[in-house]
């Protein structure tokens, strides 16, 4: 029997704001934007990475309470997910892919 703990709802999705001091500061979706980051946990490729930046960006504009501590510089989107050690059956993450989007031109943060 075949069984598996890389399902789409067990991904565990990273948005990371990149700062100019070179830290990240780390953001979440709350409805109505949540679809489109549950679509891309489940598929994530280049479209639904893409379409999940926009997204991402749009719920920051609509966040002004939202203050980073240094300038804003992009977008990483991550999606992990968990593994199994064969023998032990510890668990570890382990990235099924990385994409990152720099602000749009006409952003308006800070």
């Amino acid at each position: 029997m075949f069984a598996s703990t890389d399902v789409g709802s067990a991904r565990q999705v990273l948005l990371l704001v990149e700062l100019a001091d070179g830290s990240d500061f780390q953001i979440d979706l709350v409805y109505p934007y949540r679809d489109t980051l549950e679509r891309a946990r489940g598929l994530p490729s280049p479209d639904w990475l893409t379409r999940l930046a926009r997204t991402s960006f749009e719920a920051l504009e609509d966040s002004p309470e939202i203050r980073f501590p240094a300038p804003p510089q992009a977008l990483r989107i991550e999606v992990w997910r968990i593994l199994a050690a064969e023998n032990t059956l510890n668990t570890h993450g382990e990235m099924v892919t990385s994409a990152r989007f720099p602000l749009p031109d006409d952003w308006p943060r800070d």
